[in-house]
């Protein structure tokens, strides 16, 4: 049977590598029309800030209502839990880098 030697990593040897930021959102809706965005996201605003994020995909216009940044992800979950009990059941937490 053959074996094979493998040297040890230089114990010294430290790597930095860069963290990426990220922040939290709560995802409450997307729509193809803003003034429909415009209405979640001003109901929704008691809640945590929100705002409408318009991005395209495939070419189209999407209008995402978001709350946040938020601080944590205790603090997501709990706007979650809150869009969540506002009647908007597919909200979700969304994390961006």
């Amino acid at each position: 049977a053959s074996r094979a030697l493998v040297e040890p990593a230089a114990r010294d040897a430290v790597r930095t590598l860069p963290i990426a930021r990220t922040q939290l959102y709560v995802q409450a809706g997307a729509f193809t029309k803003p003034d429909n965005a415009g209405r979640l996201a001003a109901r929704l605003f008691a809640v945590a800030p929100a705002r409408v994020v318009n991005v395209r995909i495939d070419g189209q216009p999407y209008y995402r209502v978001r709350l946040g940044p938020l601080n944590d992800v205790a603090e997501a979950d709990e706007a979650l839990q809150k869009v969540i009990a506002n009647g908007i059941a597919d909200a979700h937490i969304v994390v961006e880098q």
